[in-house]
């Protein structure tokens, strides 16, 4: 992509990286954290990743092993239509889902966890927009909430500056419409490292059950002597890659997951 269709950037969390990861894959949260409340300042606003309301899935996710980690399908019903989105796990610890700049189809976003210690991680975040440059106040938005070294003006000693004012009439969270200061808090706010013996997952958790299943097979694989998943030599087809694919589309009402199987491309269900 030329310089101004793509945009990178990095921020520093002060939490273990498994949990950053996982709320890429989390799509229920969409629904609360980052929402735009009716009439508010914020309901139409195009310099964050929301743009309208989110349909929520009327179906637990399907997922899928792939040679990369995990693909996830969720099934919307919407007016006289079912809408498919796909968003990816990829191992070790990245995600490609929709959002960013663009939206899906046109391109999306990639978000790579990548550990410093036990309790902090940097996220590397990088989106591309196919059908021309990202609109520079959306740059801009996304850029203002750190500062010169990637760390967040909003933190656990001034409470992430949770504006109550702005939760009555604007957005669930009170966080402003940036979507990452939501997702920020609310990683490093489940603990350094969080204890996931208190949790109480849900069917609409499948995906996150299914890529920890992924992991722990991965590292069962380097225990016992074996690669992981997801490790191409340089002598092996990169091209693989090419079937992390980031799909929204809008099907007849109705359409099952086989029917949405059996029309696509053969590769992209490949394992």
């Amino acid at each position: 992509m030329p310089d101004d269709h793509r945009w990178v950037h990095k921020h520093f969390h002060e939490c273990n990286y498994p949990q950053g990861d996982e709320g890429n894959i989390d799509s229920v949260h969409v629904r609360f954290l980052h929402r735009f409340l009716p009439g508010g300042r914020y309901s139409q606003d195009l310099t964050s990743e929301g743009r309208g309301r989110v349909p929520t899935p009327t179906s637990v996710p399907y997922c899928e092993d792939t040679h990369f980690g995990v693909r996830i399908h969720e099934f919307h019903e919407v007016a006289d239509a079912t809408y498919v989105q796909s968003k990816n796990f990829v191992l070790p610890y990245s995600c490609a889902v929709g959002g960013g700049p663009s939206p899906t189809g046109d391109g999306y976003l990639m978000n790579w966890h990548v550990p410093i210690d036990d309790t902090h991680h940097w996220r590397y975040s990088m989106s591309f927009k196919r059908s021309g440059p990202i609109d520079p106040a959306r740059v801009e938005a996304r850029e203002s909430v750190t500062n010169e070294n990637y760390r967040f003006f909003r933190t656990r000693e001034n409470r992430y500056l949770q504006d109550r004012e702005e939760l009555k009439a604007d957005t669930f969270a009170g966080l402003e419409p940036v979507f990452v200061n939501g997702d920020h808090l609310v990683t490093e706010t489940a603990g350094e490292i969080q204890d996931r013996t208190q949790e109480h997952l849900a069917p609409t958790d499948a995906g996150i059950m299914a890529t920890r299943n992924r992991l722990l097979q991965a590292i069962k694989d380097v225990q016992e002597g074996r690669d992981p998943p997801n490790v191409i030599r340089p002598t092996e087809q990169q091209e693989r890659l090419l079937e992390i694919a980031v799909v929204g589309e809008t099907l007849p009402a109705g359409t099952t997951y086989a029917q949405f199987r059996a029309q696509r491309d053969p590769k992209l269900a490949r394992v």
